[in-house]
């Protein structure tokens, strides 16, 4: 079967390739509209992705578009005869067409089989990988998946109206929830006009040891006994260290109690514990190594099962790896962040990105942290809605910490307190005596 199907030619319609050519030629002004649907890239036949790339930078130029200029453009670019040199153009364009009043409708067909092809050119890749034997199956999974969602985010979709997106945000007015994911930390919550929003990238950084795991988990838990959903991908502690981490967190015991021996009291609030959490919607996965594909997959099978998610948390991007190979670590850190972004977008949650900070910070006077100080990659900055550091100013009194909003595209930057209780990996509000 599979050497059937590579014997056959890709699907394309020659003749829908070329009534659109012409129909442009004969009415350039149609341009904006077919390049809404199509490009370039998804004719079949070379000689008319070079011929329709031509017409697009003419009119880019704003000159003008018709037989003369278009041979001439060819012929500049040294494309002539890749196009079929100039009797073929020519009886290209005193061909009869019924255009162009169904060049839009010739536009969708063209864009129709391209995604046909690379469906066809994708599905073979990975059933050649799945043959060779490249990868384990979970890998080969998130491969497949993330190329069905590269082809979903080329698909031609409806255009909101201006009246679309005003009445739009109108409706968040009235439901703030909706659209929001509250922490359920007080000051940060009022701070972010209640939360984090869906389809925003959050950077959670600080040093290392500093508690941006412990803040992570923290908030996805409080958003999960909200009755949201949450997940939680550690690539540094496995899930029984997680877990042990949230039960006490929650009882609020010191980890040395279970070191001295529990009393009775506090091994009936770890059972509580236990037991209320064993209720929430909240994930705790540790996986290593850790794709932005293999994570999308993991999301989505979830949230099927769930219903929705409404935060994943990736602890943390210095120990993740991309998909396909960057000859420099900047650039994989910058492919990481950029698909942690459109996962948060397609997904229709917020995603909280751990990362590290330079050590160069200890240094400062008062170690405060800046954006400079996200190590890795300046993408990291470029890509996040938010980024939030954790300082400790004090060592003298290390249960005051600050949570510094360093970027918000949509509010203020100021400084959050938090109380800090290391003993049990767990933040609070600050809680203010006057």
């Amino acid at each position: 079967m599979s050497d059937e199907i590579s014997r056959r030619e890709p699907p394309h319609d020659d003749f829908a390739e070329q009534a659109l050519i012409a129909g442009l030629l004969e009415r350039p002004a149609l341009l904006p509209e077919v390049l809404a649907i199509c490009d370039a890239a998804d004719f079949y036949r070379e000689r008319h992705r070079a011929i329709f790339a031509a017409i697009c930078r003419l009119d880019a130029a704003g000159e003008p578009v018709d037989g003369v200029t278009l041979i001439d453009a060819l012929r500049r670019a040294g494309e002539l005869e890749i196009a079929g040199g100039e009797k073929s153009l020519v009886e290209l364009l005193t061909a009869t067409f019924d255009v162009p009043a169904h060049c839009a409708a010739h536009a969708r067909v063209v864009r129709e089989l391209a995604l046909r092809r690379a469906l066809a050119l994708d599905a073979a890749r990975i059933a050649a990988a799945a043959l060779d034997g490249e990868g384990d199956s979970d890998e080969l999974v998130a491969r497949a998946d993330a190329a069905l969602a590269a082809l979903r985010e080329r698909q031609i979709r409806p255009r909101p109206t201006t009246a679309d997106l005003v009445h739009a945000v109108l409706a968040t007015l009235d439901d703030q929830t909706a659209e929001s994911v509250a922490t359920g930390f007080r000051d940060l919550d009022r701070s972010l006009s209640g939360g984090f929003r869906r389809g925003e990238l959050v950077i959670l950084a600080a040093p290392t040891s500093r508690g941006k795991s412990a803040l992570a988990l923290n908030v996805a838990t409080r958003i999960a006994r909200a009755g949201g959903r949450a997940m939680f991908f550690s690539l540094e502690m496995r899930e029984a260290e997680l877990a042990r981490r949230l039960v006490f967190c929650e009882a609020q015991i010191d980890f040395g109690a279970a070191v001295e021996g529990l009393t009775p009291a506090q091994h009936e609030r770890l059972m509580f514990a236990a037991n209320e959490l064993s209720r929430i919607r909240l994930r705790i996965e540790y996986r290593t190594p850790l794709r932005p594909s293999l994570l999308r997959a993991i999301v989505k099978q979830q949230a099927r099962e769930w219903g929705g998610c409404d935060l994943v948390v990736c602890d943390y991007i210095g120990l993740m790896q991309a998909d396909g190979r960057h000859e420099r670590r900047e650039r994989e850190v910058a492919s990481i962040t950029r698909d942690l972004k459109l996962l948060a977008g397609e997904l229709d949650c917020a995603v909280i990105a751990c990362a590290q900070l330079n050590r160069e910070i200890a240094r400062r006077d008062n170690g405060a942290p800046r954006l400079s100080d996200l190590r890795d990659s300046g993408a990291i900055e470029q890509d996040a809605d938010i980024v939030l550091f954790i300082h400790h100013p004090s060592e003298a009194e290390p249960e005051d910490a600050l949570l510094i909003i360093a970027k918000a595209r949509r509010g203020p930057l100021m400084t959050v307190p938090l109380r800090w209780r290391g003993s049990m990996t767990r933040f609070e509000d600050y809680i203010r005596l006057h």
